[in-house]
């Protein structure tokens, strides 16, 4: 159950209480999560609807894990995705069709990776200076460590880190720097027979989308998914970890748009700044060969 204080502190900034109950619960208890739940923001939606796209999803949830379940996942969602690129990439080597994907992504796989992320993450943190403190880590610091190295020596990267800009205004979504350019570019320099995964990370959080063979032709029959590690009941997603499937490329870009919108800081705040707050970083990873 939700601490009282906790609750009664939500329900004096305005929320009401099963609202903060229940997102208290879904973020492990941490406050700053759960405001961040209650407002939609940081990966909250432009709206908080369930997931919308042009293709509905198909959502597998589990529910009773997440990183926020697991002692010590709180900040550990960069392992969490990696491990299921690795996991994920792995379990599909030479299949291209979509019902083979589908297979793999199951409850059990997410309970899976979720446990394997938080226990490469703390290995990670016992190693470093800092001595096993709670901290967010970016996929480049995970790989160029012995750890990462160690643990994803399976996973190959598909050029280098890509950095792109998250943006609302009109025609935004042909930008070079938009999700969707980026998540275009990817498809078109992977292999036409190799699935992708592709990383983003909007700082403090990392997701990750999985992208089908033959450079998102739908004759492949593939499948686009997102595996978040992140709890999102206000998205309609249950209460711990979960994968939203898709049909096409549409349907995935309209569920990051939810998790990741554009922050509008209103006009005190210089263009340079605004770009930096609303940035994010793509790593595009295959089977290394």
């Amino acid at each position: 159950m939700a601490d009282d204080g906790a609750v009664a502190t939500l329900v004096s900034m305005g929320f009401d209480a099963p609202s903060a109950q229940s997102a208290l619960k879904s973020c492990g208890g941490n406050m700053e999560r759960a405001v961040e739940v209650l407002l939609g923001g940081g990966g909250g939606g432009d709206g908080g609807g369930a997931p919308s796209s042009s293709s509905s999803a198909s959502v597998i949830r589990c529910d009773s894990v997440s990183q926020y379940s697991v002692p010590d996942g709180r900040s550990a969602c960069t392992c969490i995705a990696l491990s299921a690129a690795d996991a994920f990439l792995s379990a599909v080597e030479g299949s291209e069709g979509g019902d083979s994907a589908r297979s793999v992504l199951t409850p059990s796989f997410l309970s899976e990776v979720v446990n394997a992320g938080v226990r490469i993450y703390g290995t990670l943190r016992l190693r470093s200076a800092g001595g096993g403190s709670a901290e967010h880590m970016s996929a480049e610091e995970v790989l160029s460590s012995e750890t990462g190295r160690t643990a994803y020596s399976s996973l190959g990267l598909l050029g280098g880190v890509r950095q792109g800009v998250l943006s609302s205004a009109a025609g935004s979504d042909d930008s070079p720097l938009g999700l969707r350019a980026q998540l275009v570019g990817v498809l078109g320099e992977a292999s036409p027979s190799e699935w992708t995964a592709a990383l983003i990370t909007k700082t403090p959080e990392t997701v990750v989308c999985i992208l089908p063979p033959g450079g998102g032709e739908g004759g492949s029959g593939g499948i686009y998914a997102l595996i978040d590690s992140h709890p999102r009941p206000h998205l309609g997603t249950g209460e711990g970890s979960y994968v939203a499937i898709y049909d096409n490329l549409d349907g995935l870009l309209g569920m990051l748009r939810n998790l990741f919108p554009a922050t509008d800081l209103g006009p005190d705040v210089g263009d340079m700044m605004a770009m930096m707050y609303n940035s994010f970083d793509l790593y595009a990873m295959r089977r290394a060969k």
